[in-house]
């Protein structure tokens, strides 16, 4: 008993949700054809459609009859001569007849021929030094007692001008370039 109670009133419950819901979409269709009446309504205001044109009526004649016709219509409008133009009287000057003009290319047909390469320098070894090497007289000498030189005997530093043409001098040389590498190499370690 307890049971179909309970089942009675999740029917009696199931139902009320569906006639709500059936209710709802009713109101919500009612609500888009009222703003769409609305909408027309708006975009018709102050334009007055005309009447539609009735359509012709189709021919009661058949293919033959009309084809007949169409040729008779024709053979008359041949047989009209054709109205004679009237002569236009010359307002205007007697023009001088325009002379021809030789077209001008701005194409440049004499170009001269030069070659974009630079010359090749000379020949030499790459596995000899480029640079001279250096004098031993311009070494410091086992004999001078370090230490005791004032600040203006001291060598000046090289400037930067000097500097980047000496290191321009050294990539120029592939066998330079190689040992950079390998002292890059083995000095910049990684780990």
């Amino acid at each position: 008993m307890e049971d179909i109670k309970s089942i009675v009133w999740l029917l009696l419950a199931v139902g009320v949700f569906l006639w709500q819901m059936v209710q709802k979409l009713k109101k919500q269709t009612e609500a888009a054809d009222q703003k769409q009446q609305r909408r027309t309504a708006r975009q018709d205001f102050g334009t007055a459609r005309p009447a539609p044109i009735p359509a012709p009526p189709v021919p009661s004649l058949s293919f033959e009859e009309l084809l007949a016709q169409m040729q008779r219509q024709n053979r008359a409008e041949e047989s009209q001569p054709a109205p004679a133009p009237e002569p236009v009287a010359e307002t205007r000057p007697a023009s001088v007849e325009p002379q021809g003009r030789y077209a001008r290319s701005q194409e440049k047909t004499e170009v001269e021929i030069h070659s974009l390469e630079l010359p090749a320098p000379e020949a030499r070894s790459l596995e000899a030094p480029k640079r001279a090497a250096r004098r031993a007289d311009t070494m410091p000498r086992t004999s001078t007692q370090h230490g005791q030189e004032d600040y203006w005997s001291q060598p000046q530093p090289p400037t930067p001008v000097q500097t980047r043409r000496t290191v321009n001098d050294l990539l120029r040389s592939p066998a330079d370039i190689r040992a950079a590498f390998v002292l890059s190499e083995i000095l910049g370690k990684k780990w």
